[in-house]
């Protein structure tokens, strides 16, 4: 009796894993089929073992337990956004993603401290031992259709690529370390950590920055200034962004582990579309970091161009730069559009470059996150696969927004391949946009 046989005699009523089980090894084989068994259980054994150990609190169970505290404050207002199908003629790849969203109005509270475990991606306790859910990811719980629920240590692709096991290891070593005596443990009185999730500019931008937003309405609603917790080497970008929106004073978790008398918490909002259960694109949001990161960012000496293009080629292993670059930069000349490599500029002139276009071409990338800081500008999004994130985006800002499919072999870092034909027709149809004459 075969593999397959065996599987399909299995009880009526778990059918759907049997189902599920046979298709993996017609698909791809018995031996693929063993070794997703066998990481199941090797995860799941993880996971029994952190609920064994610790615990976890929920943005549910911690709003219930700072409100019975009152230390629960609410700012901003809760949003209805909608998100427009695309009404171009062009093939809407999207349109699943379109509706009205509820945004549930942001929020700040106090939690009875416990430990800060560091590292590159800091752990928060409460001090029963919960892992504050609002500072790991994934957030919101299951993703919509996956094929295991998430946990607070289920690798996310395409958003970490730290292991359950490494995070676990670096939850249980923190949490031994703290009970050390011979280790220098700093203690703070209160603190706000604002942690990235991803290892990305964009993700921190949309998703990270505006819980300063609930770092001012705590300040405000208490008289109190917690000490704002960064990773243990955070890169300057980070620093740079976060005194754009006010905040100097930061404080890098370079010790293995840290106590805390209280933990100030704002919550992380899901920013990008991606498939998880809760999506919370948030206007206010946006308006807040163009209107706190403009207000800071010097004004420039020199006059800056209308028309970008976001290039991506120095950005080595992280993909998606074009095949076709003298052929696409002949049409780009044609229309007066100018090569821009954002990664060599400070993020304020970064604010003040795309501020001051009307034109932003460029592959899927951060480098559109920035189109946060534009006005009424014309986004073309040069696209191997088709992410839903920067038509939303561009949607949230008030822009007009295109894609363009780009050729191109493998997965979303592959190069792409650009229609120039395609991209020179899709300027010459902006308004107000003309080649230049020969």
């Amino acid at each position: 009796m075969n593999v397959i046989s065996t599987i399909s005699m299995i009880p009526k009523k778990s059918s759907a894993v049997a189902d599920a089980a046979v298709k993996k090894i017609k698909h791809d084989g018995v031996i693929s089929f063993v070794e997703a068994a066998a990481n199941r259980i090797y995860y799941d054994l993880i996971v029994w073992g952190f609920h064994l150990i610790f615990g976890s609190i929920s943005r549910e169970e911690m709003i219930q337990q700072a409100k019975g505290s009152d230390r629960y404050w609410e700012y901003g207002s809760s949003e209805k956004i909608e998100i427009r199908n695309d009404e171009s003629g062009v093939p809407d790849l999207f349109a699943e993603y379109a509706g009205t969203y509820d945004v549930s109005r942001p929020f700040v509270c106090e939690l009875d401290g416990g430990l800060l475990i560091g590292g590159d991606d800091p752990l928060v306790l409460t001090r029963n031992r919960k892992l504050v859910m609002e500072t790991e990811k994934p957030i919101f719980g299951p993703r919509r259709g996956a094929a295991q629920a998430d946990t607070p240590f289920h690798k996310r692709t395409g958003y970490s690529d730290r292991t359950t096991s490494d995070r676990m290891r670096q939850l249980c070593g923190g949490y031994v370390q703290s009970y050390n005596r011979f280790n220098d443990v700093p203690q703070f009185e209160s603190v706000f950590p604002i942690c990235r999730r991803a290892p990305s500019y964009g993700h921190w931008l949309l998703d990270q920055l505006p819980k300063i937003r609930g770092l001012e309405r705590y300040k405000e609603a208490t008289g109190r200034d917690p000490t704002v917790i960064v990773e243990s080497d955070p890169p300057g970008w980070i620093r740079e962004t976060l005194s754009l929106v006010g905040v100097d004073d930061v404080v890098p978790l370079d010790k293995p582990v840290a106590r805390a008398d209280s933990l100030v918490v704002s919550p992380s909002r899901e920013s990008v579309p991606r498939n998880q259960q809760v999506y919370e694109p948030s206007r206010e949001d946006v308006d807040w970091l163009r209107r706190e990161m403009k207000s800071r960012a010097p004004v420039p000496s020199e006059e800056l161009p209308d028309r970008i293009y976001i290039s991506r080629e120095n950005l080595g292993g992280r993909g998606r730069y074009v095949t076709n670059k003298e052929e696409l930069k002949g049409v780009l000349k044609e229309f007066d559009v100018e090569w821009c490599t954002p990664e060599t500029l400070s993020v304020a002139e970064q604010v003040r470059l795309y501020e001051n276009a009307e034109v932003i071409i460029g592959p899927h990338g951060a480098g559109l996150i920035n189109m946060v800081f534009a006005r009424e500008a014309h986004v073309i999004e040069l696209m191997n696969k088709p992410y839903p994130t920067y038509q939303h985006l561009a949607q949230l800002c008030g822009h007009e927004f295109k894609y363009l499919r780009c050729g191109g072999e493998g997965d979303h870092s592959s190069p792409i391949e650009v229609d120039t034909t395609d991209l020179r027709d899709m300027l010459a149809n902006i308004e107000g946009v003309a080649a230049s004459k020969p």
